[in-house]
């Protein structure tokens, strides 16, 4: 269950298979696949179960953090689609992350990828308590041939097992994240803008 994406192309009336992508470093229930968002000419593929415990983007490879989860990023440079980067929750999140790229959405110079197994801490009557699989939203930003983390979202009223992120959608400056175990599992969805 390492995984892998198949990218077809329309051709005439058919659809004509152009490319299989993998993770450059595959590992065992890794779920490369889980998702996937594409716009023009890049494509983010979100593996929740990779283990690797580096940080940030572009990172050593290791299996130091079992089901921390990645993202990797294809560009097509001149009609061949080609591993770019590579995904990680940022250094402080490392310890509590799992799942992250469960979710993933692109649109123009942002991507996103959802962590919803993510724990948190809630203050409580005074104390942070626990809080399993609230979830988080990371952000990146395109600059140039490269990608720039650009913050950690969490919902504003967090809650145990809302499982923020399990579904995310971006357009333009505006991003919607599903959280299905909201509200006594009613779930909700959060709208968020990016400040200029």
């Amino acid at each position: 269950e390492a995984g892998a994406v198949h990218v077809f192309e329309r051709d005439g009336d058919s659809w004509k298979q152009v490319a299989s992508l993998r993770a450059p470093a595959p590992g065992n229930d890794d779920n490369f696949g889980a998702s996937v968002a594409i716009d023009g000419d890049l494509i983010v593929i979100g593996a929740p179960g990779e283990d690797g415990g580096g940080a940030l983007v572009d990172p050593l490879v290791d299996e130091e953090r079992p089901n921390c989860g990645a993202a990797y990023i294809f560009r097509r440079i001149e009609g061949v689609w080609t591993f770019a980067h590579y995904l990680k929750p940022d250094d402080a999140d490392l310890r509590r992350t799992r799942g992250f790229g469960a979710s993933v959405a692109v649109a123009g110079d942002i991507v996103a990828v959802g962590a919803p197994e993510e724990g948190t801490r809630l203050a409580t009557g005074g104390f942070l308590v626990p809080a399993a699989r609230a979830g988080a939203v990371y952000a990146y930003v395109v600059e140039g041939d490269g990608f720039r983390f650009d913050g950690r979202l969490q919902a504003p009223d967090a809650e145990v097992g809302a499982e923020f992120g399990k579904s995310l959608a971006v357009s333009g400056l505006r991003l919607a994240i599903g959280a299905p175990g909201a509200g006594e599992l009613r779930g909700k969805v959060y709208l968020m803008r990016r400040g200029s």
